[in-house]
């Protein structure tokens, strides 16, 4: 039991980590977004808009969600939903694919968030406030981590390109 324990912490530490670096990935791709899709500032607004949308919806849905499911199925499910809708948006042709696309991260990554907290909080019933506030001390984390994992991913990777198209 206290294994399980300890992977469940682990992996609900992960995952609200995660959770901090996507969310907080928004304004460094931003300018990336406005460039493939040639938007404004204003499509831009109501297009990440729809991240907080997304997660508003499923705060109001998430109880039954977790009666109907329970609490590792849903854990499951929403890895799922989270790798499907990154990957929509990875493959977004258009604004309006990208625009629901984004509103199925906020409730995939709201889904997560909820999981996460109801298992730490059912796992660590007698230090649960000091456990809750370790797992946001996570999400803050993975919001200090967001601005270096686009360093190293989107700059570096584009540096690599020019690189190889001026020599080709």
């Amino acid at each position: 039991m206290i294994k399980n324990k300890q992977r469940l912490m682990i992996l609900a530490f992960t995952i609200m980590m995660m959770n901090g670096v996507v969310n907080n990935l928004r304004a460094q791709v931003g300018p990336y977004i406005i460039e493939d899709y040639a938007l404004n500032y204003s499509k831009l607004g109501i297009l990440l808009s729809f991240i907080s949308i997304g997660s508003m919806l499923l705060y109001f849905l998430s109880g039954k969600l977790i009666e109907k499911f329970g609490l590792i199925k849903l854990l499951f499910y929403g890895i799922i939903y989270n790798i499907i809708s990154l990957a929509a948006i990875y493959l977004s042709p258009n604004y309006y694919f990208l625009t629901f696309s984004f509103f199925l991260l906020g409730s995939g990554l709201t889904l997560l968030n909820i999981v996460s907290v109801n298992l730490i909080s059912i796992s660590y019933s007698k230090n649960r406030g000091k456990m809750i506030n370790l797992l946001h001390l996570f999400y803050g984390l993975g919001g200090i981590i967001a601005p270096y994992f686009v360093y190293v991913f989107f700059y570096q990777i584009f540096l690599i390109i020019k690189i190889l198209k001026i020599s080709g």
